[in-house]
């Protein structure tokens, strides 16, 4: 399953990220869409799977808790304790870059 990960969030690095986002995880030559919109200490992630996809094979959607720092965002799953750290490769305003694992590179834009 993917994440994109945080805890609990510093309120100014917090409404930086308010809002909606297009999320796109890249691993090889494979491509997953989604999006994210991140709420004060919790972000709704909707995940569109496809037929065969090491990533995620069906639709998926996930609640989290959140926390942004200088070059981790995390996501913690409301009903489990799985947290999920990307490292921020790029950050604008509009956008992140970001890498899960040693494989999993995810592309976080502002709608």
């Amino acid at each position: 399953m993917l994440s994109i990960g945080a805890i609990s969030c510093d309120e100014e690095k917090e409404n930086v990220m308010l809002g909606e986002w297009s999320v796109t995880w890249r691993t090889g030559d494979e491509l997953l869409y989604g999006e994210i919109e991140f709420l004060p200490g919790e972000a709704r992630l909707r995940a569109f799977g496809n037929t065969g996809s090491s990533l995620l094979e069906s639709y998926s959607t996930v609640n989290y808790r959140w926390n942004l720092s200088a070059d981790k965002l995390v996501l913690e799953p409301v009903d489990n304790h799985i947290r999920l750290e990307y490292t921020i490769l790029e950050r604008s305003e509009n956008r992140l870059l970001l890498q899960y694992l040693d494989d999993i590179q995810v592309s976080v834009e502002r709608f």
